[in-house]
């Protein structure tokens, strides 16, 4: 067995559950000098790179926004990212604004290093204005965001239970350890407060208010139609906020929503943002029939597991406007899948995805670079790759996100160190398809490949995918399957990309057919 795997081992499974709250019995008052608290606004900072993406609907935030609004308070939001907008001239915007609390959020790694630069300078300006963080990254390790910053608190689990009991808290000069779901930056240290509830019924919630966003930045419109998901995939950072509960919304509220983004915003495609899709099959029959029955003209596309989605269901799906799925394959070894916790094997897949290509499209997540992968692991996936022949297929290398398992794993293992780790690198695949040479050495260091050879087994797997979908009984398959309209559409776009990749990396397009005569 390899040293690496043989360490693995040695290390206790991750309590997705374990909550540590800081002991103490000393009251803990923050005098902002406001008389009331009424304005609140949500800043989504912009990262040090500002490279143009394909930015989705800020789903999350618009939904705390409304809900908020729903309590009395006045919210604003500034999307910095998607607007490019210099941090200098969001403090500008900020003083324009007068808001009583501001909250930033960070969602991911790379939000790490300008959301405390961007607190700091807010403080600056404003030296009594509370300032408060959130997000997925936040949330994970709320210590070292608090760590000599000027912010005030990290909001831990779901923004909609902690910030009223947090807000009401400013405005009255009340004691914040009462106040569960914090991380509070006190004294120079920093203090958890008791976990707090989920809230209980989504239904509850507000639509999101996007009458709050430019919505014509923002092609991809997400719809939640759940929080949490019940599987424990080592890589998978969906566990931090939302542990692994699965909690649905309705049909009749999803519906609901759907027929509000069609009308008031011309909206007739989505994408249901949720961990994992159709966890519930009786769910997802009852969406299917209700959009079916309402007859509405809408396209949907998802996140689920070819392996255990019922054919069935798979095609009241389709015939109910989805479009297509996503599946997270990951690895064609059955020792990688077993590192990443994906409870299934390679020879599943196979049994799996072929069935689930006839109903619709699919398109297969891959991994490069978990705990103890070798070049021997690589080319089993790509002999998976030939043998299932997915409709698309992304490839990108490992990224430990903070509060993921396979991150604890290399703390215990001693081959990461969080105070060390650039954050503003801390991604597998850019948003032009370009991978990080910096991200790519912290892949290597717990695998057995080299930095060079994860980018090139990336740019294989990437073109590989496309080779093997354009044969020509693959594009017989989808030209029944789809029609010929939309297989000639498809099929041009997969054409375009290897051409593309084909003259960006000359020398990955000739192994990459080499790899497809031989794997």
């Amino acid at each position: 067995m390899k040293p690496l795997l043989q360490m693995l081992e040695s290390i206790p499974d991750m309590d997705v559950e374990k909550f540590s709250v800081t002991t103490g019995s000393e009251k803990i008052v923050k005098d902002f000098s406001v008389s009331s608290v009424k304005k609140v606004l949500f800043i989504i900072p912009p990262t040090f790179d500002f490279g143009d993406f394909v930015a989705s609907s800020p789903t999350n935030v618009a939904t705390i926004a409304a809900y908020l609004k729903n309590l009395g308070y006045e919210v604003n939001v500034i999307d910095a990212g998607v607007h490019k907008i210099k941090f200098e001239d969001i403090v500008k915007m900020t003083k324009d604004y007068k808001p009583d609390v501001v909250a930033i959020g960070c969602n991911f790694s790379t939000l790490h290093n300008p959301s405390r630069m961007l607190a700091s300078m807010i403080k600056r300006e404003y030296k009594n204005i509370p300032i408060l963080v959130g997000g997925n990254h936040a949330t994970a390790i709320p210590e070292m965001i608090l760590k000599d910053s000027a912010i005030d608190f990290v909001v831990l689990g779901e923004a909609e239970v902690v910030m009223p009991d947090l807000l009401s808290a400013i405005e009255n000069s009340s004691d914040l350890r009462k106040v569960n779901g914090l991380c509070i930056n006190h004294n120079g240290n920093q203090v958890r407060t008791h976990p707090a509830d989920f809230f209980k019924n989504l239904d509850e919630l507000p639509l999101p208010d996007y009458t709050l966003f430019d919505m014509s930045k923002y092609p991809l419109y997400n719809i939640n139609s759940s929080r949490g998901c019940i599987f424990r995939c080592t890589y998978c950072a969906s566990g931090v906020i939302y542990k692994r509960k699965y909690r649905p919304r309705s049909a009749k509220s999803i519906v609901e929503e759907i027929s509000h983004l069609s009308k008031n915003f011309g909206k007739k495609t989505f994408w249901f943002s949720d961990d994992l899709f159709g966890q519930d099959h009786k769910f997802v029959e009852e969406l299917c029939n209700s959009l079916i029955d309402g007859r509405h003209d809408v396209q949907w596309s998802v996140v689920t597991r070819a392996t255990t989605v019922p054919i069935d269901q798979l095609k009241l799906m389709k015939r109910a406007g989805c479009t297509g799925i996503s599946v997270g394959i990951e690895s064609g070894d059955d020792e990688m899948l077993k590192v990443m916790k994906k409870d299934t094997n390679a020879d599943a897949y196979r049994m799996s995805i072929p069935k689930v290509k006839k109903v619709i499209r699919t398109r297969g997540f891959f991994l490069i670079g978990n705990i103890g992968e070798t070049k021997k692991s690589v080319w089993k996936t790509f002999k998976l790759i030939k043998d299932v022949k997915p409709d698309y297929g992304t490839f990108c290398p490992v990224v430990p996100l903070p509060g993921t398992e396979i991150y604890s794993q290399l703390m215990s293992m001693g081959i990461i160190n969080p105070e060390t780790l650039n954050w503003d690198k801390f991604y597998g695949i850019d948003h032009e398809g370009n991978y990080d040479d910096e991200s790519l050495r912290l892949t290597a260091s717990w695998c057995e490949l080299s930095a060079s050879q994860i980018r090139d087994y990336c740019n294989y797997g990437n073109m590989l995918c496309l080779m093997v979908a354009l044969s020509p009984v693959e594009i017989f398959r989808r030209m029944k399957r789809d029609g010929v309209r939309q297989q000639f559409r498809d099929d041009k776009d997969k054409i375009r990309r290897l051409f593309k990749y084909a003259m960006r990396e000359p020398r990955a397009f000739c192994s990459t057919l080499k790899i497809l005569a031989t794997a």
